[in-house]
């Protein structure tokens, strides 16, 4: 389902989005886990328990609850990723706007919520390759 607020000046329209993601430091093996609340041509908005300083370059996939050993072994992440997994009730037609590995650039994060889990709205602007 597509949203666009009239409030907001936005570029895009936005996708709203339930999905599990991992994400990584750019350049760094250890992965977090998040979700995606929503995907737009140029970002995403996505909640999760580490806090991001703007600036910084991360690397966003689908978490893929398929596979027979998750990225990370032990700890939180562990936790969060065996959590969504287990509640995961994404659609097709969310999926669908959030397929591949991006790069992107957090702009923003801010506390969301007082809690421990999803404490953190990260808004983030995909990095476009450049020739």
């Amino acid at each position: 389902m597509n949203k666009k607020n009239t409030d907001e000046k936005r570029a895009d329209l936005r996708f709203h989005s339930e999905n599990g993601i991992a994400y990584s430091y750019f350049n760094k093996a250890e992965q977090y886990v998040g979700i995606a609340k929503d995907v737009s041509r140029d970002g995403m908005f996505f909640l999760s328990s580490r806090q991001l300083k703007p600036g910084t370059v991360v690397c966003i996939q689908p978490l893929d609850c398929k596979t027979a050993a998750l990225p990370w072994k032990y700890g939180r992440s562990h936790r969060l990723a065996n959590d969504l997994c287990t509640a995961t009730s994404s659609s097709a037609s969310t999926r669908k706007f959030f397929a591949n590995m991006v790069t992107a650039e957090v702009k923003r994060c801010q506390v969301v919520e007082e809690t421990t889990t999803w404490r953190y709205g990260v808004g983030v602007n995909f990095l476009r390759p450049t020739v």
